[in-house]
């Protein structure tokens, strides 16, 4: 289920509804407070993440750094697993929000481009809204829509993160 992601966010255009789904959201997180890590659970319930005005949130903010690292171990380096590291440029360009995803275990990046003109210079677009969730197997999922109709999902063990003033 989604709650504040841009297919609920397009039907709301009052304010009263909005808050109703924001809350529903706030609710939701409540629930499964036990489930995720200390870090997890502040990050996705900060009262600063959805605040545009709060120079951590990451609404507006700009991808500036992706890095996949896949980690290896065992006698001969068979047991595989992937970590994810986002850096993202705030919208106030005075520091950075930086989010590890530990233990991935399923992502998916999309991005579109509608021309052909469009693909050297799409970029991602501004970091619209977020949602954090729990997988039916209890691993952190964590949905990203950009304004360009970018989208990531990051399912993974363990969320991260840390804001670096610039």
């Amino acid at each position: 289920m989604t709650y504040i992601l841009k297919t609920d966010l397009e039907q709301l255009r009052d304010p009263q509804l909005l808050d109703r789904q924001f809350r529903a959201y706030f609710d939701y997180l409540e629930t499964i407070r036990s489930s995720l890590s200390p870090t997890a659970y502040e990050f996705a319930a900060a009262a600063w993440h959805y605040d545009h005005e709060d120079h951590r949130c990451p609404h507006d903010g700009w991808v500036e750094k992706l890095e996949i690292t896949e980690r290896a171990t065992g006698p001969r380096d068979e047991v595989r697993s992937i970590d994810t590291n986002l850096r993202l440029l705030g919208a106030y360009h005075d520091g950075s929000l930086e989010l590890g995803y530990i233990d991935v275990a399923e992502y998916s990046l999309a991005i579109v481009a509608h021309s052909p003109s469009d693909r050297p210079r799409i970029g991602h677009g501004d970091w619209l809204r977020d949602e954090i969730t729990l997988t039916g197997g209890s691993l952190v999922r964590h949905e990203i829509e950009f304004s360009t109709e970018a989208s990531w999902v990051i399912i993974c063990r363990d969320l991260t993160w840390n804001w670096r003033p610039r």
